[in-house]
Order: C-alpha cells, then sequence, then structure tokens
C-alpha cells in the first residue's frame, strides 16, 4: 500500500509541475461548472469524464515534457498493444 501512495503522489506532483488545469470554456467563453459529485461509485470510486483545458505552465515546461516522452516512449511502447486511437 505504501508503494502505491508514493507512486500516486509523485505523478500527481509531476502533473501540477508541469501543466496548468483550468475550466474549459463554452461557446460564449463562460466556463464550465464541472458536477463534482457525477461520478461512478462502483467498487472504485471514478468521475465520469469532464471538459478541462490543460497545457504546459511554460515552454521551458513542454520542452522538459517532450524530452522526457522521447526517452520513455519505447519503454512504454510494449504496453500499447492492442489500445485503440481516440
Amino acid at each position: 500500500m505504501y508503494l502505491a501512495e508514493q507512486n500516486i503522489s509523485l505523478v500527481t506532483l509531476s502533473l501540477l509541475w508541469g501543466f496548468n488545469f483550468q475550466k474549459a470554456l463554452n461557446g460564449d467563453g463562460s466556463e464550465i461548472e464541472p458536477d463534482l459529485w457525477h461520478f461512478d461509485a462502483g467498487i472504485t470510486v471514478e468521475p465520469y469524464p469532464f471538459k478541462v483545458n490543460v497545457s504546459p505552465r511554460s515552454p521551458g515546461h513542454a520542452e522538459v515534457i517532450c524530452a522526457r516522452y522521447v526517452t520513455s516512449r519505447d519503454t512504454f511502447a510494449k504496453f500499447e498493444i492492442g489500445l485503440k486511437e481516440e
């Protein structure tokens, strides 16, 4: 359990380091409020899909993210077999 909690913390902190997360905008430019209570409460609890704007925090952050992607894609490619493009 400790390892899983540490991994979740590292992933969360990495996402917060590299990206800005903002509410999505609708057609008239106003923010779309996500429904915080719209989730699936089965064996696991997870939110239903919602719209969000995700962008790199800066050009420097984008460079680091792209460089890390390039160096790690061969490692993770073997796990992507059978995934469909979305």
